[in-house]
């Protein structure tokens, strides 16, 4: 197992189990946390935002990189069944979940479109938004300029956005408020 492989090389290394939205650690306990690729597949990222505010120590950081929201074009994250950017828009979902062999073939993503993501890090609530970044890579753009026959009826930076990255500080003064508001993006 993991775990085990893992004692075996680095002893001093503990393995804590939890979920985004319920972290096993004290509130106000935490200075910096670092999350890569899982907020698109946790089923209420706002959820887990509150419960990472609620460990991180006041002026502690949060950084994360995730994506695509699932309008983009991999949004899905069906690429290894179905190598079609925008499937989710071209296809019904039980023809999607007819080729992936699934029930729900989104069940590993959250189905929240970018505004979602937006709205939680661009309208303060306990936190500082000091970066916020979109990355469009333009995969699958050629598929688009059918749109209107597709009837595809989503903004063109819903489509197009496929990464997110942020890094928010939980309000109050702390150890990295200074740092982090020298490095302030607007």
């Amino acid at each position: 197992s993991l775990a085990s492989s893992v004692r075996q090389r680095q002893a001093d290394v503990e393995l804590i189990n939890g979920t985004a939205e319920s972290l096993p650690f004290s509130s106000d306990s935490i200075d910096f946390v670092v999350s890569f690729n899982v907020l698109e597949h946790v089923p209420e990222p706002r959820a887990a935002l509150d419960e990472i505010l609620r460990v991180l120590r006041p002026g502690g950081a949060f950084f994360t990189i995730f994506g695509p929201p699932f309008n983009a074009a991999t949004g899905p994250h069906l690429t290894r069944f179905i190598d079609l950017p925008y499937v989710q828009h071209l296809f019904p979902e039980d023809i999607v979940g007819e080729f992936t062999r699934r029930k729900d073939p989104y069940f590993t993503v959250n189905k929240h479109p970018l505004s979602y993501y937006r709205e939680i890090f661009l309208t303060e609530s306990g936190f500082e938004t000091t970066m916020y970044r979109e990355h469009i890579t333009g995969g699958g753009f050629w598929l688009l300029k059918a749109k209107e026959q597709l009837e595809i009826h989503f903004p063109w930076d819903e489509l197009g956005v496929s990464a997110i990255t942020t890094l928010v500080t939980k309000k109050n003064e702390g150890p990295f408020s200074t740092v982090l508001r020298g490095m302030r993006v607007g």
